[in-house]
């Protein structure tokens, strides 16, 4: 377990010192792997985590580092949290053996296996979300054996777009897509020099590292806050991986987009410390072969 004032030291270091897990491995190097989203959205099961990590297999791609099975939003029940523990319910029709029983399988794969949540209140899809439950969900996902947290930036409360919290918004990354990417509430930008590891976006977040971190387990945190907030400059402080950009698309015009962004902001990587452009869209849309091979030659460098 952390001390108390190791966790201190990390929370404030820089990226040359990033967040380092317990290990020394998770997060070292970026997350390889599959996720449920850009294919499913809602329409997920367990039986297609498990198909996708048998793939993983079966085609090379685990040996080639591709580990991670990833489940994305809609695992759990829309309803609510148990009235008992306060604890996130998992959707038993979609994953009748639990989250717990799915990441059993996968790991007896030799594979991990990540979930979703949100920072905000519920999730992108209305689902719950982690805001003021931090310490109870690390807990249960470190319970039910996950080893990576993808987490959103939805319907954040009122309380975090006020004060301090200037434009959210990139100022040289204005393709607002997401439900907060307008900015609307906020007072401006950002006045030059400002400190935003300090804002309410990272105190979100924030949040969450400081829960992840007093588990047993090792958990690679991936930060899906769209860019937001100048997150890039203080990322590797919180978390492990970052979002640099509003959701990819199976379009080329918007991998382009996004590898275009993300090459003027490659001084930010290290061990530990890793700009996310967003999943791949290989085998989804219209894209060409051409392209699809360009679009996953690209994430890979």
């Amino acid at each position: 377990m952390y001390t108390k004032q190791f966790l201190q030291a990390s929370l404030l270091a820089s990226v040359a010192s990033a967040l380092v897990s317990k290990d020394g491995v998770t997060g070292k190097l970026p997350a390889l792997g599959w996720n449920s989203w850009n294919a499913f959205r809602c329409d997920i099961n367990e039986e297609k985590f498990l198909t996708a990590g048998q793939k993983l297999i079966d085609l090379g791609l685990a040996k080639a580092g591709y580990n991670y099975v990833n489940i994305d939003d809609c695992w759990s029940i829309k309803s609510g949290r148990d009235n008992t523990t306060q604890r996130i319910l998992p959707d038993l029709t979609k994953f009748p053996d639990g989250i717990d029983g799915t990441a059993k399988k996968i790991h007896d794969m030799g594979l991990k296996i990540g979930i979703y949540s949100d920072a905000g209140k519920t999730t992108c899809a209305g689902y719950p979300g982690s805001l003021y439950y931090e310490d109870i969900d690390a807990a249960t996902w470190a319970e039910w054996g996950i080893d990576y947290l993808k987490y959103d930036n939805c319907d954040v409360p009122s309380e975090y777009w006020t004060g301090d919290e200037y434009h959210a918004c990139h100022p040289d990354y204005n393709h607002p897509t997401g439900p907060n990417a307008t900015c609307v509430n906020d007072p401006g930008l950002a006045p030059a020099g400002y400190d935003w590891s300090k804002s309410r976006t990272a105190e979100r977040y924030t949040r969450m590292t400081t829960a992840l971190l007093k588990q047993d387990r090792n958990i690679l945190y991936s930060i899906c806050n769209w860019g937001q907030a100048a997150i890039e400059t203080y990322g590797a402080n919180i978390g492990h991986s970052w979002r640099m950009t509003d959701d990819i698309f199976p379009v080329w015009s918007e991998v382009i987009h996004i590898i275009n962004y993300n090459s003027f902001k490659l001084n930010y990587v290290d061990f530990w410390a890793h700009n996310d452009a967003d999943m791949l869209e290989v085998g989804n849309g219209d894209l060409t072969p051409e392209e699809t091979r360009s679009h996953f030659a690209l994430w890979q460098r």
